[in-house]
């Protein structure tokens, strides 16, 4: 914390400036990344195709346009 008094000449009245630093624990994220393939022929966005996922009762999958249900 740091504080700056000010004193005014012409009249009595005091200034008084605080800061307030505030200590956060950093927060340790784990993530993991891979790219967005079809799960079904392994193809992706370099092959020109667009891939979408689809959450199921278990778990999220990625489907190209070609193995996307309709």
């Amino acid at each position: 914390m740091s504080q700056i008094l000010v004193l005014k000449e012409k009249s009595n009245e005091r200034l008084l400036f605080q800061d307030l630093y505030y200590v956060h624990k950093p927060v340790s994220v784990k993530t993991s990344v891979t790219e967005a393939v079809c799960d079904l022929c392994k193809k992706g966005l370099e092959d020109g195709l667009s891939v979408t996922a689809i959450s199921t009762d278990k778990k999220t999958r990625l489907c190209c346009d070609n193995h996307f249900p309709k």
